[in-house]
């Protein structure tokens, strides 16, 4: 560990971990064995990350999310709690996770993707809920509670506003599934 970091001493730290400069790291976190934590990082309290995770820079991490093993979380993601992140998922650059969301197992988010929580009267309904092994390009846009199934592909830019059925392809604004032609 290097100096210049604010981490609380009700936080448990697992073995073998690295962190870089000017982190914050609030109480009941709990961080398992070899994670790798970047600088100016803030870690809000309850905050659960397993073993083998990778925390890049700028990132903020708010109170009650669990952070499954082998993940890896790139600069300037934004989780605003209460969120559950799979195993063996990447959050590319720029990523938000809305309050409630819930990302499955084996997942890729795309930079700068946006999971919504809130109605039109401003009201938090909950985040996304992407199954497992699902692709989400980049700057798409997944609305309050919508359900993407799993092994989902949702194309880049896309706006996702209604649930999507496991095992199929989305795309557009409105995205709306991609459906073969039959010869």
């Amino acid at each position: 560990m290097t100096l210049n970091n604010n981490i609380s001493p009700k936080a448990k730290l697992g073995k073998n971990i690295k962190i870089g400069q000017f982190n914050i790291i609030e109480d009941n976190v709990e961080i398992g064995d070899n994670v790798e934590i970047g600088s100016f990082c803030i870690i809000r309290s309850n905050v659960k990350i397993k073993n083998n995770v990778i925390l890049k820079n700028h990132i903020e991490i708010r109170e009650n999310t669990n952070i499954n093993v082998s993940t890896f979380v790139d600069s300037y993601v934004a989780i605003s709690g209460n969120v559950k992140v799979g195993k063996n998922v990447t959050l590319r650059y720029g990523t938000i996770l809305a309050r409630g969301a819930v990302v499955g197992d084996n997942c890729y988010l795309s930079p700068r993707v946006m999971l919504n929580n809130l109605n039109q009267e401003k009201k938090q309904i909950g985040g996304a809920n992407i199954g497992k092994n699902s692709f989400i390009g980049t700057q798409s846009v997944l609305h309050h509670g919508v359900k993407i199934g799993a092994n989902v592909t949702v194309g880049a830019m896309s706006f996702v506003n209604k649930d999507c059925k496991a095992n199929k392809t989305y795309v557009g604004i409105p995205a709306k599934e991609i459906v073969k032609k039959k010869k």
